[in-house]
């Protein structure tokens, strides 16, 4: 299991411009490169996709967990991944967890992992 906090941090802008009111990405903890990372995964998806994560929080964390990474819908919503894994690993992960959200997801079951799964490859995970 990851385990951490997300706390304090920075929003980032995406699909962003002068004109827009959507609330900034909000990434609470992680690295320059996680970031980056979040912004440019965030950036290609569709703009009805990215709509639906508005107000997601996202948190890098460190410590070893069989886990890349895990969504909790609690309040706004929280995308947890592992600062551990590869950037290809992240990026996977990010895509997966971001399925959960915007496919509305409250608990984990096999089915919506398949669907996570499946919402992910189709946004680009494992290219």
């Amino acid at each position: 299991m990851l385990t951490g906090t997300c706390v304090g941090g920075r929003g980032l802008g995406a699909h962003g411009s002068a004109q827009t009111t959507a609330p900034l990405l909000n990434v609470t903890q992680g690295s320059a490169r996680f970031k980056k990372l979040v912004a440019d995964v965030v950036t290609s998806l569709p703009l009805a996709d990215w709509e639906k994560i508005q107000g997601v929080s996202f948190c890098e964390i460190g410590g070893r967990s069989p886990y890349a990474g895990a969504y909790s819908s609690a309040g706004r919503g929280t995308i947890v991944v592992s600062g551990d894994a590869s950037e290809a690993a992240q990026r996977a992960a990010l895509l997966h967890e971001i399925g959960h959200a915007v496919l509305g997801h409250a608990v984990s079951t096999e089915e919506t992992e398949s669907a996570a799964r499946e919402w992910a490859r189709s946004h680009g995970a494992g290219r």
